[in-house]
């Protein structure tokens, strides 16, 4: 397994993890819409882990993490369009895992 794959489905794994949990936690405020369930099903701990773990080996341990941005703020890449992402002028393409990581690489090499 290449490091791309490795990372590529740990990535999709969180996301996978978030999208369940996500459901879980619109079927029980469904279920009963009074209620306030915090801390019930709560994977963060783990999941808190692994996106270290992947920011650490692709020196993206930063307040500004890429990685951070990828998942929650484009939310795995389903919220990225054309030109919502440019450095320097330049669209950056964060619409995958892949294209993620190719440009993590890309940032290493220029350092």
């Amino acid at each position: 397994m290449t490091d791309k794959t490795l990372f590529c489905d740990s990535i999709r794994a969180l996301q996978a993890q978030y999208d369940h949990d996500s459901q879980w936690s619109n079927a029980l405020a469904a279920l009963f819409p009074n209620e306030r369930f915090s801390g019930i099903y709560d994977n963060s701990k783990v999941n808190n882990a692994l996106l270290h773990i992947l920011q650490i080996q692709l020196d993206d341990a930063h307040a500004e993490s890429w990685i951070e941005y990828f998942c929650y703020e484009l939310s795995f890449g389903r919220k990225y369009k054309f030109g919502n992402v440019t450095v320097g002028g330049l669209n950056i393409d964060l619409s995958s895992p892949e294209n993620l990581y190719d440009y993590l690489i890309s940032l290493n090499k220029t350092k």
